[in-house]
């Protein structure tokens, strides 16, 4: 697994610790790896039985398995040309982290999203002891994630309406 530099996190209101605990590395490096809106291997953050929660639960949105959660990664790093995230705070207990952040991102079709989320990381062990995610409950901005998803729907229709109507010429 890659490992970032705790400072290689961008955050101006949250510090990481000089000396991270293997579980908050985990939930850093998993981060970074979001952030570059990188399709490769999530899995190799999640234990076999890993669990991904988006709430609230009016999203509507099913629980989702480790290959389940990668292959929605893969179509969310399809609608996002730019993803940032600001870390606000960190709170590490023995099992568990529970970050809140800010997601600002750009969607291919120019949707905007400025959006908080609270993510709480629950662990459990591999084979060799290392911290592995078993579950991430993730809690957003209902409202701005359905304004962007929609807004991102509604411009991609339009830009293919543009398309076919040039087309028809």
């Amino acid at each position: 697994m890659p490992t970032a530099h705790p400072h290689s996190v961008k955050s101006t209101i949250w510090h990481p610790p000089a000396h991270p605990s293997a579980s908050l590395l985990l939930v850093l490096n998993f981060l970074a790896h979001l952030e570059r809106l990188d399709t490769g291997s999530l899995q190799m953050y999640m234990h076999p039985s890993f669990e991904h929660w988006y709430l609230p639960k009016s999203l509507n949105r099913p629980r989702l398995n480790g290959k389940q959660y990668e292959e929605y990664w893969g179509y969310l790093c399809k609608v996002y040309e730019t993803f940032a995230i600001e870390i606000h705070s960190v709170i590490e207990a023995a099992e568990a982290i529970v970050v809140h952040l800010t997601i600002i991102a750009d969607s291919t079709t120019g949707a905007h999203l400025i959006g908080e989320n609270t993510m709480t990381f629950r662990f459990a062990q591999d084979d060799w002891g290392l911290p592995q995610f078993i579950t991430m409950e993730q809690f957003v901005d209902s409202a701005k994630v359905l304004e962007f998803f929609k807004e991102h729907s509604d411009r991609e229709k339009a830009l293919k309406e543009k398309k076919r109507a040039k087309t028809m010429r």
